[in-house]
């Protein structure tokens, strides 16, 4: 019994802090003053954020391709790698 009542403080805390601070967020963002300069800056951290992302995936995935070709490469028999290299110099 104690231990449920204990739970429920718990969780009536929690939920009174996550409120306060949705509502310090949602007031710091919709102030009529400043907001619309603080949501901009949002904005564009977002969008930072988003082609930094698309960035280092596409390096990624250059990345594990070049290194499957390589791998293919090694793979073939040693002398049909002479042959490309000899086709290649020539």
């Amino acid at each position: 019994m104690a231990s449920q009542r204990n739970l429920l403080g718990r969780w009536l805390f929690s939920t009174l802090v996550t409120g306060t601070m949705l509502g310090a967020g949602l007031m710091f963002l919709l102030d009529p003053m400043l907001g619309r300069g603080r949501r901009a800056r949002l904005l564009e951290k977002g969008v930072k954020a988003r082609h930094r992302t698309m960035s280092h995936a596409h390096k990624a995935v250059r990345h594990l391709r070049n290194r499957s070709k390589g791998m293919v490469a090694r793979l073939r028999p040693a002398h049909i790698r002479k042959v490309v290299l000899r086709a290649r110099t020539a």
